[in-house]
């Protein structure tokens, strides 16, 4: 229910908004997860496209381990995605067992998290470092683990 208010709180927020935006993104954690389907943009870097698929239960919390913290980006990001400048990469949908799906786009950056959106406005960001304190490149990191995911189900 918690998880529910939440995402409807982040949504009401999001109707009319930008700066009203939150300061962190409310995603739900694997246990209020149901399904996560994912799929993945033409993006040559990437290794191509990959049609969406159900990722598997036990994949789904290191897709999720990429889009954390979801700090709100401070910034118009929009505008370089708009531009192409940070590819939209992946799509990332979560259905939670309250029956709220959120449609997720994630954007690659560089040597920096993942930059992913649900209004195409407001964009978070995902883990900025390794296990070592060192910068990391988050696209690079949720595709693999898509990759990683898709793997498993075959």
């Amino acid at each position: 229910m918690r998880s529910s208010l939440a995402l409807l709180s982040f949504a009401l927020a999001c109707a009319g908004c930008g700066p009203s935006a939150p300061r962190t993104f409310p995603l739900p954690t694997a246990d209020q997860i149901t399904e996560m389907r994912v799929s993945t943009t033409a993006e040559p870097m990437f290794g191509g496209p990959i049609a969406e698929f159900v990722v598997p239960a036990e994949h789904v919390p290191s897709l999720l381990f990429w889009l954390v913290p979801a700090e709100r980006y401070v910034g118009d990001f929009a505008r370089a995605a708009e531009k192409g400048i940070n590819p939209e990469i992946a799509t990332v949908v979560l259905r939670t067992k309250d029956g709220t799906e959120l449609r997720l786009r994630c954007h690659d950056w560089g040597k920096n998290p993942v930059a992913f959106t649900a209004n195409g406005r407001d964009y978070y960001l995902g883990r900025a470092e390794n296990e070592r304190g060192q910068g990391i490149a988050g696209g690079v990191k949720l595709v693999n683990a898509i990759r990683d995911a898709l793997a498993a189900r075959k």
